[in-house]
């Protein structure tokens, strides 16, 4: 239950970064530096888009030539100024012309959820089976929410979830040239009212957040990566001083709740615990007894 780390952007990452009113950059995050690969005045780092034509049928040598750049020019300033809100450069969404598309029942509790929610539940399962997955367009790049940007929701949805994703960056050739991650707001009872409606339910301004950076495909396992969606009512200096606790850190409600108190008084803030799926529980958060000494809980 230690204190959350100063988050750190990962090495061999590209970013788009800007300064002021001046046109949008791309850099290389390597080492804890930036680097500004536009001020290299090649046409294949003019931006995110170039770049990925350029290394269209040549990953691994785009990628080569990116981990050359800290030996061919000085850094910009460290990764933890351009993580700062209130310094600049300002980190922007790593999209400058991409286009986002999502994929939808790709697990069986996806599956299963899906089912249970909607007026039309045969598509699901019929979706899940099926060699065609589910793919939709999910936003434009000048819709998507940039590092630190709050994402929207639909006022006419009573329930609209963030969907935390690991998100792929593709060249024109359909090869994976990095990873990021991504947040697919989606109202659901929009969506469980009518499948025909998942365009209104997925697909809205500020509906998709991505970023902060791409971690280049070299060195890394997404398999490896957690991915997390927590909501803290606290503002973003309270929550970042600690990582959300989940079953993957102790399956014991009371490790949890003290987990909880921990946050309250060294923050000042306020948590909430709501369980992930407790429909699946009819209700039922957690057990009568402790599962350590099989105690009668007492809260």
């Amino acid at each position: 239950m230690a204190r959350k780390e100063a988050p750190v952007l990962p090495d061999l990452s590209l970013c788009r970064f800007a300064s002021g009113s001046e046109p949008p950059r791309l850099g290389l995050i390597d080492g804890g530096q930036l680097y500004d690969l536009s001020s290299l005045d090649r046409p294949e780092y003019s931006g995110m888009e170039a770049w990925l034509v350029a290394a269209s049928g040549r990953v691994e040598g785009a990628i080569d030539a990116l981990a050359d750049v800290p030996g061919q020019c000085p850094p910009l300033c460290s990764a933890a100024e351009l993580e700062d809100p209130e310094a600049e450069p300002t980190m922007l969404s790593p999209l400058d012309s991409q286009e986002v598309w999502a994929c939808g029942v790709t697990y069986e509790m996806s599956r299963a959820a899906r089912m249970r929610e909607s007026g039309a539940p045969t598509i699901y399962g019929l979706v899940y089976d099926a060699q065609r997955p589910e793919i939709f367009p999910k936003s434009a790049s000048h819709r998507v929410a940039a590092p630190g940007q709050p994402v929207a929701v639909r006022p006419d949805s009573r329930w609209n979830v963030p969907e935390p994703e690991l998100t792929m960056v593709l060249t024109p050739a359909m090869e994976i040239a990095g990873y990021t991650v991504g947040n697919d707001m989606s109202s659901r009872d929009i969506e469980g009212e009518n499948p025909l409606y998942l365009a209104q339910a997925k697909v809205y301004q500020w509906s998709c957040a991505v970023g902060p950076v791409v971690r280049l495909a070299r060195g890394f396992d997404p398999q490896d990566v957690g991915i997390r969606s927590v909501i803290f009512r606290d503002g973003k200096p309270e929550a970042d001083q600690f990582d959300p606790f989940s079953a993957y850190d102790s399956s014991d409600p009371e490790d949890l709740w003290d987990w909880m108190e921990q946050y309250e008084e060294e923050t000042g803030g306020q948590v909430l615990a709501i369980p992930h799926n407790g429909n699946l529980s009819n209700g039922l958060m957690f057990d009568d007894v402790t599962l350590t000494d099989r105690r009668a809980l007492d809260a």
